[in-house]
């Protein structure tokens, strides 16, 4: 987020139980759009909105980057893949 915060209003959010600032509905609503490192970290996302308006938004919302959980916060490989991909979304 911190990467793209002088074009966009971001935040980060964890979709682990233990984050820092989790995700929580009321992002979820704010959101234009919600950028995932892996799919998994969507999925655990859906799992904790099951059944909820907020699920369908994640779904609607999602662009699943693929990036492997290896690498270290701002580590500059990792902001050479993350922007890549972004491209690749038109972000």
């Amino acid at each position: 987020a911190r990467m793209y915060a002088k074009l966009y209003n971001t935040r980060t959010a964890g979709s682990a139980p233990y984050a820092l600032i989790p995700v929580s509905a009321n992002l979820i609503h704010w959101a234009d759009q919600i950028v995932f490192m892996q799919e998994s970290n969507q999925k655990e996302v859906l799992r904790t909105f099951e059944g909820t308006e907020e699920a369908e938004m994640v779904r609607a919302k999602s662009i699943i980057l693929s990036i492997p959980d290896k690498f270290e916060h701002m580590n500059p490989k990792l902001k050479r893949i993350i922007k890549k991909q972004l491209q690749e979304h038109n972000l």
